[in-house]
């Protein structure tokens, strides 16, 4: 089976879920959301996601911010011949003010235009 992973913010292609997920699969491969991917600019970022799952045919399993970017990055472009799963995505903005924060992911504007004129 291919299979193909995209980590979280901060992720590796070592441990936690790619560990598992590599056991599964003869034909693996992951792309690290760590530290050198998220010096990248938003615009980098989402480009580098496209060209990781362009063309491919098999299981892509993206998680958390991985999974933002993988749906930033299939915005006006052909469908995928894979199969797709989203490990808890990030769709937006986050208010909490128990903790005082407001996290706002980039392109955040760009993603809910597309989602609206997906509805219509």
């Amino acid at each position: 089976m291919k299979l193909k992973y995209i980590t979280g913010r901060g992720g590796d292609g070592i441990s936690g879920l790619s560990a598992h997920l590599a056991s599964l699969s003869d034909d693996y491969s992951v792309l690290a959301l760590d530290q050198y991917f998220l010096r990248k600019t938003f615009l980098e970022q989402v480009a580098e996601v496209q060209s990781f799952h362009a063309a491919f045919a098999g299981y892509l399993v993206a998680n958390s911010y991985g999974a933002y970017l993988l749906l930033h990055s299939m915005i006006d472009q052909p469908a995928s011949a894979s199969k797709v799963m989203l490990l808890s995505p990030v769709l937006g903005r986050v208010n909490s003010e128990k903790r005082m924060l407001i996290s706002r992911p980039p392109g955040e504007k760009a993603f809910k235009k597309k989602q609206f004129q997906s509805l219509a």
